[in-house]
């Protein structure tokens, strides 16, 4: 099994360091993201739904560094992929496409639990990461 796919600790692992020196608090990026893709019987509303974006994209930034850092061949698809789809969900969007209200939010509720799913991989790599580097530096 690679260790990508490995499911993390419960509660994620809080306080681990960043590339860019913040803190990682796995807790609180794995709310974020459950808190996405929970299902809902109504599609949030836009106020909501920017909130969550700018969560879990924040997330999403701050997780990339620390997953590049893995070597590309030691990479697991479902990394590769998280990383891939970052790229392009985290460009502008541009709202002024012609659509409007109800099709609008929807779009925006697809893109956040896009963004999401794009965060927990990245997380669980990173955990992975880190508690692979604690059994080998213990």
């Amino acid at each position: 099994m690679n260790q990508a796919d490995m499911e993390h600790p419960p509660g994620g692992i809080a306080g681990a360091e960043a590339a860019n020196g913040r803190l990682v608090d796995g807790r609180a990026i794995e709310a974020h993201y459950e808190s996405a893709l929970r299902t809902r019987r109504t599609v949030p509303s836009e106020q909501e739904l920017r909130a969550a974006t700018d969560r879990v994209t924040a997330d999403i930034r701050l997780l990339i560094p620390c997953t590049e850092r893995i070597p590309a061949e030691k990479r697991s698809p479902q990394l590769i992929g998280a990383l891939s789809d970052a790229e392009h969900l985290l460009l502008p969007r541009d709202s002024a496409d012609g659509e409007v209200g109800a099709r609008i939010r929807m779009a925006h509720w697809v893109h956040l639990r896009a963004l999401a799913r794009v965060c927990r991989v990245l997380l669980k790599q990173h955990e992975a990461q880190l508690r692979s580097s604690l059994i080998f530096n213990a």
